[in-house]
């Protein structure tokens, strides 16, 4: 199934579609489906930050520059209110057991 993604109930969305902003935006709408997040709305963005910055502790940054890794802001976050995807989501629950999953896989090929 393809990824579906709208941008466009975001706040300033052009914005974020812009050069210095795109690989942020491109990132999240990807890693929706890693962390079973699929919509940022002022309710949950304080748990999709959440789940973001458990991703990289455990497996670095999502996102790469010519600068180097770009860790995520609770800001770049807050700035997508709106991003909607049609990725699967997941209780916290089950994304604890798909972040354990993730970190064994890792262990294993050290």
């Amino acid at each position: 199934m393809a990824l579906n993604w709208s941008i466009e109930r975001c706040n300033d969305f052009e914005t974020l579609k812009s050069d210095s902003e795109w690989f942020k935006t491109e990132t999240l709408i990807w890693s929706t489906m890693i962390i079973g997040i699929n919509t940022i709305t002022e309710k949950n963005v304080d748990e999709f930050y959440n789940r973001i910055k458990l991703i990289e502790m455990g497996s670095g940054a999502l996102a790469r520059t010519k600068e180097g890794d770009y860790q995520f802001t609770k800001e770049d976050i807050t700035r997508r209110i709106g991003l909607a995807t049609n990725a699967s989501s997941m209780t916290l629950a089950q994304f604890n057991k798909h972040l354990l999953s993730l970190m064994n896989r890792k262990l294993a090929s050290v």
